[in-house]
């Protein structure tokens, strides 16, 4: 009788535990993305996107390293 009790809790629990944490994640994508959003149209899209000066390019010129073998072996 109680093994019958607790095999329909632990499937209770289990449908309980999966619907808490899909609308915990959902919760979490919404607000997540919607405050990025909000914060994109108070602000300027370009705060988070950082470009170069070109405007057709987002590459950027690699500076402060070393272009010597031995030296780069030495790095980690």
């Amino acid at each position: 009788m109680f093994a019958r009790i607790k095999i329909i809790i632990q499937i209770f629990i289990r449908f309980i535990q999966k619907t808490i944490v899909t609308i915990s994640l959902f919760l979490i994508y919404v607000f997540g993305f919607g405050v990025t959003i909000i914060f994109m149209m108070l602000f300027n899209r370009d705060i988070l996107i950082s470009r170069s000066d070109k405007k057709d390019t987002f590459w950027g010129k690699a500076e402060d390293y070393e272009t010597d073998i031995e030296r780069s072996l030495r790095q980690s």
